[in-house]
This record gives C-alpha cells, structure tokens and sequence, in this order.
C-alpha cells in the first residue's frame, strides 16, 4: 500500500521526495517502523502488475470533475462571468436552480440559491465519493459499466433531481446516437441499483473478503515475502549477501561484449578509439 500511495503521488504531479513520504507515513497507525526500503521494493511489481499504465481512468476523477463543474453553476447564480461550456443565460440558470426539488424530491419554498445550492453539491459530493470508496469496489459496477456511468450512479443515489439537472446540461434530449438522455439516465439507474443492492451486504462481503486474503496469503510466491530482500538481489545481479553470482555475471558480460561488438559492425567503432589507433 505505501507504494503504491508513493508512484499515486508522482503520477497526480504532486510528487514528495521518498525521504519526505517517509515521514509523513510513519504518522500513520502501524507503519511506525516503515523504511525508505520498504516504500521502493514493490515499485517494479506494481508497474508491471498495472503493465506501466498509470494514467488509469476512474470514477474519483470524473466525479471531481463534475463537482467542480456544479460549482460553477453558483457562481454564475451569483453573477459571475460564464464558462464557455455553459451555454443557458445567468437568469434562466437561476431559476433552474430556483426551481429544482430537494434532494429528498419534495419541492419546498424558494430559497437563496448560491449558498444553498453549493452546500448542496457539497453535501452530494461527498455522500457519492464514500460510495466509491465502498459500494462501488465491493459490486461488480467495474465490470459492467464505465467509470463515467459509475460516478453518475453514485451521485444519482445521492441527490436525485441534482443529477438529472446536472445530465441535462450535458446531453441533448435530441441525441440519437447514444439513444438520447432516457437511455442514458435508464444505464445510470441501473448501475444505481446495483450499487444499493451491495451496499446492504457490505457487511458480509467484508468478511468473506478477510477469509480469502487469509487464504491468499498462503498462496504467495514465497520468492516475493521478503520483497526488500529481493529487491537488493536484483540490483546485485541475483548475487546474495554481497556476494556476486559468477555465471549470472559472465553471461552479462558477454552479453555486453557481443552487444558491443554488434553496434561496430553494423556503424563501425567509436571514432575516438580509431583516432587513437591510427
């Protein structure tokens, strides 16, 4: 986990020197003992394991993304200047917003927008990122639906009416081609559904999953328990305690030599060296 929370840091560009990274885990409950070691040995694992794609799609992004968007709403409620991509006029937009139902559905009393609504998004954004956190990973939505589909689920259990405003400024209700917002919104509906239905089994899924990691432990690679371990061999060329595996080190070397040797045959040698020679 602590490595994987390191390479998380360098690809969000919000990268922290390993020495700094340290510190800051060892505030953590029960990795006091955490060594820079500790953090690098499962690095290359990782990277292969996620075949060096670091650029992965989830749902967290998108639904940071449309909470930032929903923002933007209010402060053109309050008069703001408009984002290109927001097309309807400060006043219509405010009485949307004006005269969207509660989250519970009811349609109460006119209210002041700005500061209502924003609390508002607030309140559905983190009520939809707690579900990703745990519905989502426990359910099989990864394997059904689209990062996008799965966050527009997540804030449709949140805030109903919010969301459905929220497509309608996304997707035309004339679009043909994705089989128009009913289709799209009956996809979200779905995934919405499945979602719920897991999250009333949260409970024993979590412990079927402690069982199997328990099982799963037994079935390591032996080879990779002490990952620091291996990790220092593979930097001494498989050698072990310092000591240097003499066959691993002559085929290296006349791997290199025949690499060498390949590179002045086909572009001739350093012309440095043939200088000096001549």
């Amino acid at each position: 986990m602590p490595s994987a929370l390191f390479l998380a840091t360098k690809t969000e560009a919000i990268h922290l020197p390993l020495k700094d990274f340290v510190v800051q885990m060892k505030t953590v409950p029960g990795m006091k003992k955490i060594t820079e070691e500790e953090v690098l040995a499962p690095e290359f694992i990782i990277t292969q394991g996620l075949r060096f794609a670091f650029d992965i799609r989830h749902p967290f992004r998108a639904l940071k993304g449309a909470f930032l968007e929903l923002l933007s709403f209010v402060n053109v409620a309050k008069g703001g200047k408009a984002p290109l991509w927001i097309s309807a006029p400060a006043e219509t937009l405010s009485r949307q917003l004006l005269d969207l139902p509660k989250a519970d559905g009811s349609t109460g009393g006119r209210r002041t927008i700005p500061l209502e609504f924003e609390k508002r998004v607030k309140a559905a954004y983190e009520v939809a990122k707690k579900r990703l956190e745990s519905d989502a990973i426990i359910s099989d939505a990864y394997f059904l639906y689209t990062p996008s589909q799965i966050m527009f689920a997540t804030l449709w259990l949140a805030d109903q009416p919010l969301t459905e405003f929220y497509l309608s400024t996304k997707v035309n209700t004339g679009t043909k081609s994705l089989g128009g917002k009913p289709k799209i919104l009956a996809t979200i509906k779905d995934c919405a559904m499945l979602l719920k239905e897991y999250a009333s089994q949260s409970g024993t899924l979590y412990e079927e999953a402690v069982a199997i990691d328990k099982k799963l432990h037994l079935c390591r690679n032996p080879e990779k328990l002490d990952l620091v371990k291996l990790n220092a061999a593979q930097k001494r060329d498989a050698g072990e305690e310092g000591k240097l595996d003499d066959k691993v080190a002559k085929k290296r070397k006349l791997e290199r030599e025949q690499n060498t040797k390949d590179g002045d045959d086909l572009f001739g040698p350093d012309l440095s060296k043939a200088k000096e020679k001549e």
